[in-house]
């Protein structure tokens, strides 16, 4: 049995279950791609007259997903489609598939979603069989998927479970709710909603920087979120489309692609994803050469030669993981959520820059792999260019950052933005900057900065 749909499907043959893969066919760039999963049901079928049915629920095509669990607008119908290759002892090969001829139904499973739960009602009556539609959904050619397939890990209990003065009993299974029909040994499974990541990051990752690349907008920019739920190439949402292009986050597809190829060596995860990183460092270098941050131009109204360099006008999400500063009382501050607009108009160049250069030094690297010296070598000295800027305008003589914070020394360090003349004393910054409760002894970088402190207060 071959199957696929545009939402979340369960296959059954004379009601046993094809195949043991959950949460199919997975979430993808519904508009541009979708993936089919195969599975061996020959021990399902019987001689004479033989039942093929599809469970389908919203999943990732149109329910709930992303930090604001609003609606996904892949489309707003659900759809499947079913295959059944039937090979007879005689040789000869029958197929069956989904069209026409199928109805459809409501079932005990009343409400699906991967965020709010499932609930399932065995006292509920199934909805009268109605002729399913036919050709009412537009759907991309169908694929194997990369990715290993979700599976069952465990089985977890109830929360909690309580009698009611009825003898009946209130079993919690958290978001999932389940309405008894009072039938012994009835048995339920929330296969609907709960997501899960197995080990094979290799296949998970190739699948996840397929949506990446068919997110992409067609000026460069990297989505916030893939696959995007919100389509945003198509859907231009004002407010979605001002916060998206950010420094770190888009620069994950040239990041995630080196990082898979180092670690199982495929080239081939290169090649896939060259231009899609070619299109992301050129939006970002447009960005950089084409505008400069009010700060910038208050001090300057002439840019100077290395701002051109210095990715500092367009809308970054900056550091998310420094320790917040405190206020007066002792308690963190929450600048995004106190002053909004003092934070999204803050200058948040030192980040953004550098992972340009990151980026920019990575894809050089990758070229010299793919054998395309004029862009390795291109990129290579850009990158220097980008370099060059970032150390003038926040690193000064003594090896301190413009931010002197925790993130910025480490990035600087790890992302090779410090000389090696500095590289000591930027690292003897960072210590000064770390929450060290009881005193511990701290070794950093070469030649071992050695420091033993009492107690710390964080820097903002």
């Amino acid at each position: 049995m071959y199957a696929t749909a545009l939402g979340v499907y369960e296959a059954f043959v004379n009601g046993v279950r094809a195949g043991t893969a959950e949460l199919s066919p997975g979430s993808t760039s519904y508009t541009a791609t979708l993936y089919a999963q195969a599975s061996d049901v020959t021990a399902a079928l019987a001689d004479g007259e033989n039942t093929l049915e599809v469970v389908l629920s919203d999943g990732w095509f149109r329910g709930l997903t992303g930090a604001h669990r609003e609606p996904a607008t892949w489309g707003t119908r659900t759809a499947a489609r079913l295959e059944l290759y039937l090979r007879y002892t005689d040789g000869s090969t029958q197929v069956v598939r989904s069209g026409p001829g199928w109805t459809s139904s409501t079932g005990p499973i009343r409400r699906a979603d991967r965020m709010d739960g499932q609930t399932t009602d065995f006292t509920a009556a199934p909805s009268p069989a109605t002729p399913v539609l036919v050709d009412a959904v537009t759907a991309p050619p169908i694929e194997w998927t990369p990715a290993p397939p979700v599976r069952r890990v465990a089985q977890l209990p109830a929360r909690t479970v309580r009698t009611l003065d009825t003898g009946a009993y209130v079993v919690d299974f958290d978001r999932d709710e389940v309405i008894s029909d009072g039938v012994p040994g009835r048995a339920f499974e929330p296969r609907h909603t709960t997501a899960a990541r197995l080990y094979d990051v290799a296949g998970f990752t190739d699948k996840w920087l397929r949506s990446v690349r068919d997110d992409q907008l067609d000026d460069g920019r990297i989505c916030n979120i893939s696959p995007d739920a919100k389509r945003l190439k198509v859907n231009r949402e004002p407010l979605s489309d001002l916060l998206t292009g950010s420094a770190g986050w888009g620069d994950a597809i040239v990041l995630v692609t080196w990082v898979m190829y180092e670690t199982y060596g495929d080239r081939r995860v290169l090649t896939e994803n060259w231009d899609a990183m070619v299109r992301w460092v050129e939006f970002a270098l447009h960005s950089a050469r084409s505008a400069r941050h009010p700060s910038r131009v208050e001090r300057s109204p002439e840019p100077e030669e290395h701002e051109a360099f210095l990715w500092d006008g367009s809308f970054h999400w900056g550091e998310w993981l420094e320790p917040r500063p405190r206020n007066a009382d002792g308690t963190q501050a929450a600048p995004v959520w106190e002053d909004g607009a003092a934070w999204f108009g803050a200058d948040k160049s030192e980040v953004a820059t550098a992972y340009l250069y990151r980026s920019t030094r990575t894809l050089s690297a990758i070229a010299d792999l793919l054998d395309r010296p004029e862009d390795a070598t291109r990129y290579r000295e850009v990158a220097e260019r980008v370099r060059d800027a970032w150390r003038r305008e926040f690193l000064d003589d003594a090896g301190r950052t413009t931010g002197h914070t925790q993130a910025g020394y480490v990035r600087a360090l790890s992302f090779a933005l410090i000389p090696d003349a500095l590289w000591d004393r930027a690292a003897q910054h960072l210590v000064a900057t770390l929450v060290f409760p009881g005193g511990h002894t701290v070794r950093t970088g070469p030649g071992h900065v050695t420091e033993r402190r009492p107690v710390f207060v964080p820097h903002g």
